[in-house]
């Protein structure tokens, strides 16, 4: 029913996906890209046309390192980001590590042969500094050129990662989320500020 959807570009089949007793650099090797083959040769009708968002192992969040070998037409980079310094519940003002992480993230991307989408990234919004840390992921995702969907729109306690609370109405902190965007342009994004 979402195949042909415009607002649908493409899908992520594997979320999160976790090697399990596998070594990571055979699963990222091996089992993720057959899977992926596998599953979009599937697709028909409209959902040929969309893009598959490959994750790398789950196991990229804390370690930045991917084994996928490049991709097929149509592929994109969906990469995670939950550093260990948010997942500990306190972001004091990193961007120069938020920015490193996602500058070697689009390395990764153009290394593979597809676009940067940053498939999810979060924080509590409770946790100390998460308008910051949230204004700089977009910040330095836009700075790249890259997409990103943040984690997660739903209604949430304050202490979740869910941007609305329980009555659906946004969180401080998910004003940090606004930005305007281009869309449509003759040319190339030089820079957004």
């Amino acid at each position: 029913a979402l195949a042909d959807h415009p607002a649908v570009v493409g899908f992520d089949l594997f979320n999160e996906p976790f090697p399990g007793s596998t070594p990571t650099a055979t699963f990222e090797r091996e089992v993720l890209p057959a899977f992926h083959a596998h599953v979009a040769a599937a697709f028909t009708g409209p959902a040929a046309a969309k893009r598959v968002f490959v994750e790398p192992a789950v196991t990229y969040d804390f370690s930045p390192t991917t084994r996928l070998p490049p991709f097929a037409a149509g592929e994109g980079f969906a990469p995670h980001y939950y550093p260990t310094f948010v997942e500990s519940g306190i972001y004091a003002g990193r961007e120069e590590d938020v920015a490193a992480d996602l500058l070697d993230m689009a390395g990764d991307a153009a290394h593979l042969g597809g676009p940067l989408f940053l498939g999810e990234f979060g924080i509590s919004n409770t946790a100390p500094g998460a308008t910051p840390y949230l204004s700089d992921m977009i910040d330095g995702v836009l700075a790249l050129g890259g997409s990103a969907a943040p984690w997660d729109f739903s209604r949430g306690e304050p202490s979740s990662y869910g941007l609305r609370d329980p009555d659906g109405a946004p969180y401080p902190c998910a004003a940090s989320l606004r930005r305007p965007y281009v869309h449509r342009l003759a040319g190339r994004l030089a820079s957004t500020s």
